[in-house]
């Protein structure tokens, strides 16, 4: 059998391919949503992943997240203002603080199903 008879008589699936969506790479919430989906919630997964909307669906979940600890540092800092200091260690110490409870919450919010 030649290829060309193969494909005369075989189906092959139609995928379909957001390029606007695949062009941009998973940033470190987008890895940890996919990991956890593909061992959490494969049937979801799966379900995404032949529509076409796996990375669509991810990316938003990830810029999401990203807003949501942009807020919650915000508030994080308004129980916690900013020492008043010129130094740059005193400020630094603090901002690591705000960015450790805002990732906290996060990552529990990296568990919940999407």
């Amino acid at each position: 059998m030649t290829p060309e008879h193969l494909k005369s008589t075989m189906a092959f699936p139609q995928i379909l391919v957001n390029q606007e969506q695949d062009d941009f790479p998973l940033g470190s919430y987008g890895c940890e949503i996919l990991k956890y989906m593909q061992k959490q919630y494969p049937e979801r997964y799966w379900e995404l992943n032949f529509t076409g909307n796996l990375m669509e669906t991810i990316h938003t979940r990830e810029i999401e997240l990203m807003n949501f600890k942009i807020e919650l540092m915000e508030e994080i800092e308004k129980k916690f203002p900013r020492p008043i200091t010129e130094n740059f260690l005193e400020i630094a110490s603090h901002m690591d603080f705000i960015d450790e409870q805002a990732e906290t919450i996060i990552n529990q919010e990296l568990l919940k199903k999407i």
